[in-house]
């Protein structure tokens, strides 16, 4: 069997990788850039430039947006911000854009990536964790209840802190609110900031509690 091509961050604005990936993460930064992380099986958890991705449709036909997928290039930046040099992604998780509570579920995941370090692992591992997260995703999305949207959340959470050393493994059998509750008060801890989505996912359980689905 041969051996899987080894993947280098590019050092210099003349090197170029093309990877594939999800976006995590979108933020707007001055009149027409944006910030994008992209979590990718290649080279784990990035971050990029993209100038002009706003407004230019050349080079970023579709825009991005937080679940979005595809091809990305890149080439070498600023310290850990590399430059997003093009973008070919396509719309996914289709079932979480368009309801909230998977939504809410979705983005406490994303959330979570963005505030853990990212772990310099070798390629097999890194791809092994982007399939973790794209499958846990794909739960997500595919939930039929916003219990099991909750469940799905939870079992990923408990795999990203497996992943990071962090709690105790966790069989899917004591997957549920509690320890949802529980992992969230550790991330929070450990990284000194409130998440963000939290306020909603705890509206999510309390109103399960009320209907007596808890």
């Amino acid at each position: 069997m041969s051996a899987q091509p080894e993947f280098e961050l590019p050092k210099t604005s003349r090197d170029e990788l093309i990877v594939s990936g999800l976006v995590i993460e979108t933020r707007p930064y001055g009149e027409s850039d944006l910030i994008v992380t992209i979590l990718t099986p290649e080279i784990g958890k990035i971050r990029c430039m993209g100038r002009h991705a706003r407004n230019s449709r050349k080079r970023f036909a579709s825009g991005l947006d937080i679940f979005d997928q595809g091809r990305f290039v890149i080439s070498g930046g600023r310290g850990d911000l590399l430059n997003l040099k093009s973008a070919s992604p396509s719309p996914s998780f289709l079932r979480i854009r368009e309801d909230l509570d998977k939504l809410t579920c979705a983005s406490l995941v994303c959330e979570v990536l963005n505030r853990l370090p990212s772990e310099h692992q070798d390629q097999k591992n890194q791809q092994s964790f982007f399939e973790l997260i794209h499958l846990s995703l794909e739960a997500i999305n595919e939930a039929v209840s916003t219990k099991g949207a909750l469940k799905a959340v939870c079992i990923c959470l408990a795999n990203i802190c497996k992943e990071h050393g962090i709690g105790r493994p966790l069989s899917e059998v004591e997957a549920g609110s509690k320890l949802l509750r529980q992992m969230m008060n550790t991330l929070e801890d450990l990284t000194g900031r409130s998440l963000a989505s939290r306020p909603m996912v705890e509206m999510m359980i309390n109103g399960l509690r009320a209907a007596g689905e808890t």
